[in-house]
């Protein structure tokens, strides 16, 4: 433990040195075992990291003994696996790369044996869905269509197997729980949120909002967004699929509306950087960025802003330049 608050102080240090007005940064609750979505190589050795889950780690070790002993396809068939370990809520997704019929076939002939070993290898965890996909084509093999989160044992968020969630689930809490303390200080009307995050983020906030809108760029993301709505019957909250996401921004330029940005390690590019700084009316931003090279980067750029606060979350432990920051920004002029 000694060594984790080390090397949290060099991030501390390398934030302070970058920026002004950073708050300390909170610590992770738990610094091994926490990472809820791993994608991993299939039908080779490796290491597995430790930030994976236990329930990941052993489903690698599992389905990577059936390829050994049991599967006749070629080995570069088998590609990846992505993991989904929510609050002990398994999904599986197989990925695969299938280049001809007689691997098709061969692979339709040996799924339901793989399903019939994971099922029985896998009694102990709590394996919800398993997905496959040939090249781009998904397919659900069993269990349900999606996972069902309990986020304050009060509302139902849906984890689709490529959908955006954060990826510490524990820390997860914490990130939320800054946007609203930034919020609290600040006249607000409408809540407008943009990014593959915004189907969680509306729904969370959605009874502290008379109006709230989310701007996805994700197929999946949107549709799992609509999804929340559904479950946790909600009115109030418009969701809209724009895959060039900032085309429809400005439709929502108007005062008092809060705008909460999560653009993704990449940062908003130039194109979002454009949009941003031609904002007229809103005031404040919320922009969220887990990397600290892109939020260097796009401070520098949204010139038409200044930087009030910075409150930082180590939602990735042991990893360098990672660290998810929570801004708030207000217009200059």
């Amino acid at each position: 433990m000694d060594n984790y608050h080390n090397y949290l102080q060099l991030k501390q240090e390398v934030l302070n040195k970058l920026f002004s007005n950073v708050n300390n940064i909170i610590p992770a609750t738990n610094i091994r075992h926490y990472r809820n979505n791993s994608t991993l190589s299939l039908g080779q050795s490796g290491t597995i990291d430790q930030s994976c889950t236990i329930n990941t780690s052993i489903i690698v070790s599992i389905i990577n003994k059936w390829i050994d002993k049991h599967s006749s396809l070629n080995r570069k068939v088998w590609h990846n696996v992505k993991i989904r370990d929510i609050d002990n809520l398994i999904m599986i997704k197989l990925e695969l790369k299938i280049s001809n019929h007689d691997e098709l076939t061969k692979w339709h002939s040996e799924k339901v044996n793989l399903l019939i070993y994971l099922l029985n290898k896998c009694q102990d965890i709590n394996l919800q869905s398993i997905y496959y996909q040939i090249n781009n084509e998904l397919s659900l093999l069993t269990g349900q269509p999606y996972l069902i989160f309990r986020y304050n044992d009060n509302i139902n968020l849906t984890i689709m197997t490529d959908n955006f969630v954060q990826i510490n689930t524990e820390m997860m809490y914490q990130i939320y729980n800054q946007i609203d303390a930034l919020s609290n200080s600040l006249t607000i009307n409408n809540f407008i949120s943009i990014g593959d995050d915004s189907g969680n983020i509306c729904t969370i906030f959605h009874s502290k909002y008379k109006y709230l809108y989310g701007i996805i760029h994700s197929e999946q993301s949107y549709q799992s967004a609509l999804n929340n709505n559904h479950l946790n019957q909600i009115a109030n909250i418009s969701y809209i699929h724009d895959p060039k996401l900032w085309s429809t921004l400005s439709d929502y330029d108007h005062i008092n509306n809060l705008l909460v940005i999560n653009p993704g390690r990449k940062g908003l590019g130039n194109k979002g950087i454009g949009v941003v700084n031609n904002l007229i009316n809103i005031n404040n931003i919320i922009y969220m960025s887990c990397k600290i090279k892109t939020l260097r980067d796009d401070l520098s750029k949204l010139t038409k802003w200044r930087l009030i606060t910075i409150s930082p979350i180590d939602n990735f432990p042991f990893i360098d330049n990672y660290c998810e920051n929570i801004v708030l920004l207000q217009k200059t002029i």
